[in-house]
């Protein structure tokens, strides 16, 4: 590329690259900073929501944590695996869709993703501005609002030295928080009841709680190489794997039990209102943290979705040159569009966040079973990254329609085991109400991908001619 020879400073500056090829001279990451993304990116309000689902649905608190934690465990694995590509290609994950789906077939992608991103976002400055509330009622939602989204604005533009150092110190910050929370009721188990009982089980619920657990991790697929790119090739794949998934596994499944037992305290299940009402001033305090860490984080959201956008415009414009100005553009666009979007967010909140999540893997984890399949099993690794750049696709053209085609047959597979409250599938009943549309999802893109390419020789062994730069 005509910009490989541009130096990103190492110190926090703002950042000079975009959606283009990182030269090797400028690999300074490490697994530990990927754990300290990941592991404070889940120290948040939203993440303790969505551990009080399977407790507001009726499910106990310790049938909760044995859902939560398999399905953080399972959905930790695709995004370690997605996380490793990041150190071999050097390029954001979604630009490396091109490889399977074209350039134009990757765009198409890439919207869905950024939608994703979108609701992501909204939906932590939702959650962050009740935090804060909850802790200081006399702050109108529109403010609270407002300084989360300026928050996320100004590190977004400075970038990923920015993002890298604030994720690690708000996880030992809030990862302090929960631990004396957690310390709290080991010592004081005998106070409550509601974690000593067995308690309620239904398959739907735990399969439900499970299934939101494995998408929270899924959901976070198209960001990790984003990340990860900044790693030396070959020998910190493994580690990028390793920092990726006990960062994120950790960091969710500890918040999102600490969220399921603060939800089992009160009927209402909400678990920053159990903050407050059973914690005193503690409580308060830990509800500002929450708001303020929310509000450092969340431009991992927006970091990602600013590159999807880049990417999506190096799409319609190959040619173009994306300058600093570009990219500080487009971070503010998203800002101003996702603070309107929070502000006239619905009441009903954890309705609509449920769905959303739920849509989110069905739509993500046919995409993530092709790339994971096409990456391991069929091209190993070997990619001609110069084509991901090139205006027709390269080698890869503007549409692969078999993998298209896969993408959306596997769509079709899910919807008769689909179960939301907007639409449930014909086999939910046969189901007993368990929804096991992803499984069905990742398994048939998967298989059909590998069935249909397994014999397909590439027309050369591709070590792209950048990662020599």
């Amino acid at each position: 590329m005509n910009n490989s020879s541009q130096s990103t400073k190492t110190s926090i500056g703002i950042e000079k690259r975009s959606v283009e090829f990182i030269p090797l001279d400028e690999r300074k990451g490490s697994s530990r900073e990927l754990f300290g993304i990941w592991f404070g990116f889940n120290m948040i309000p939203l993440a303790l929501i969505t551990g009080a689902i399977g407790v507001a649905s009726g499910l106990s608190f310790w049938w909760s944590v044995l859902a939560i934690t398999i399905g953080a465990l399972l959905g930790g694995i695709t995004m370690g695996l997605h996380a490793s590509q990041g150190p071999k290609l050097g390029v954001p994950q979604m630009l490396q869709a091109r490889g399977q789906f074209g350039s134009q077939g990757a765009g198409l992608l890439t919207i869905i993703v950024l939608l994703v991103i979108i609701g992501f976002f909204v939906s932590n400055l939702v959650v962050a501005a009740q935090s804060l509330i909850l802790a200081v009622p006399e702050i109108s939602t529109v403010h609270a609002i407002l300084f989360a989204t300026l928050t996320s604005l100004v590190i977004t533009t400075v970038g990923y030295s920015l993002v890298r150092y604030l994720s690690s110190v708000t996880a030992w910050v809030v990862g302090a928080v929960l631990l004396l929370i957690a310390a709290e009721a080991i010592f004081n188990i005998g106070n409550y009841p509601t974690i000593t009982e067995a308690g309620d089980f239904t398959v739907a619920a735990f399969f439900m709680m499970m299934m939101i657990s494995a998408s929270w991790l899924i959901g976070f697929a198209p960001y990790v190489s984003d990340y990860s790119r900044y790693m030396a090739p070959d020998s910190d794949e493994v580690a990028a794997f390793w920092g990726t998934y006990l960062g994120c596994t950790l960091g969710a499944v500890a918040t999102m039990i600490v969220g399921a037992f603060l939800a089992s305290q009160i009927a209402a299940g909400d678990p920053l209102a159990a903050l407050k009402e059973n914690y005193g001033f503690t409580g308060v305090s830990v509800l500002v943290i929450f708001f303020v860490a929310s509000s450092l984080v969340n431009c991992i959201n927006s970091y990602t979705a600013t590159l999807s956008i880049l990417t999506l415009l190096k799409g319609m414009f190959p040619k173009l040159h994306v300058s600093s100005s570009i990219r500080i553009s487009a971070i503010v666009v998203f800002h101003i569009i996702a603070f309107f979007m929070a502000t006239a967010a619905s009441e009903d909140f954890l309705t609509i966040f449920i769905d959303f999540i739920l849509f989110l893997i069905y739509f993500l984890v046919p995409w993530s079973a092709i790339n994971l399949v096409d990456y391991f099993l069929i091209k190993k690794g070997e990619y001609d990254i110069d084509s991901f750049f090139k205006a027709g696709g390269g080698i890869y053209g503007r549409w692969n329609g078999n993998a298209m085609m896969i993408y959306g047959f596997a769509m079709l597979f899910e919807f008769p085991f689909m179960n939301t409250s907007l639409y449930a599938g014909s086999m939910v009943d046969l189901l007993g109400g368990v929804d096991i549309a992803w499984i069905v999802g990742f398994i048939s893109a998967g298989f059909l991908y590998y069935l249909t390419n397994k014999n397909k020789k590439q027309v050369m062994n591709y070590s792209s001619s950048m990662s020599s730069k």
